[in-house]
């Protein structure tokens, strides 16, 4: 593709993400920049050749990046990649530490940190205090409790009864018993949005996206979903599994 579809293409996209969100509902400043940077767009593709069309090429690179960086202040998972990493080994950690002859677990680890990304947003480390554990504020002032702990608290109301598994949506509904978990109604609506949402643009939109590596990008199958065999993560008490295995269709 050239480079002038490939933005016309971000640009759709970017579009798409603004009206589905409340905050692009609520954003006229976003829409003004959106229309904007399609003015602009539709200038540059009447005469992608002149040297008029490359300054303006970075001008709408800037205002994209300016828009999405708002907007990405309320994307799906907004933890960096080296947070988002720890997150992920201590629960699939505890997965492995917890299995027995009789069950083996194999907790849905995107849900939790879905949840846990949108109720602390990217603030939060699994070494850092938390203080909505036992003892409230004052426990995470003083460094007695932290987020990991809350990771381990939705792990035990997951997956306490081996016979009768929760999901994350038994947790933070209005008939929840973890209270600290447990959505207003106002929040589980934005919630619902944003799941809506990542069926568009993924859990992960802030970091590199996986290309199809089976099939070129004009095949039918490019958009197929890839089947995961194998998970990077703890296969044991001890041992990380640190690549990924994909199934080719």
């Amino acid at each position: 593709f050239s480079w002038e579809g490939k933005l016309s293409k971000k640009m759709k996209h970017a579009k798409k993400r603004l009206a589905r969100s409340k905050f692009g509902k609520a954003s006229k400043r976003s829409g003004k920049a959106l229309k904007f940077a399609s003015k602009l767009l539709r200038s540059i593709l009447a005469n992608p050749l002149a040297v008029k069309s490359f300054f303006l090429m970075f001008l709408i690179f800037a205002v994209i990046g300016v828009f999405m960086a708002v907007f990405g202040g309320s994307g799906p998972v907004q933890q960096n990649e080296f947070d988002l990493n720890k997150s992920w080994l201590q629960i699939s950690k505890r997965d492995r530490e917890k299995s027995n002859d009789k069950v083996d677990y194999w907790t849905n680890i995107d849900d939790m940190l879905f949840f846990m990304n949108f109720r602390y947003g990217s603030d939060w480390k699994p070494e850092s205090s938390w203080k909505d554990g036992t003892g409230g504020e004052w426990a995470g002032t003083l460094g007695f409790n932290h987020y990991s702990d809350a990771l381990n608290d939705l792990w035990n109301h997951l997956n306490d009864d081996p016979h009768n598994l929760k999901k994350m949506a038994d947790l933070y509904g209005s008939s929840s018993k973890l209270e600290w978990a447990k959505l207003s109604d106002s929040e589980l609506e934005e919630y619902k949005e944003l799941e809506e949402l990542t069926k568009e643009v993924g859990r992960y939109p802030s970091y590199q996206e996986l290309a199809n590596p089976f099939y070129q990008e004009d095949d039918p199958s490019y958009q197929a979903p890839l089947v995961i065999l194998k998970r990077f993560g703890y296969t044991s008490k001890s041992e990380i599994y640190e690549k990924t295995q994909l199934k080719a269709s």
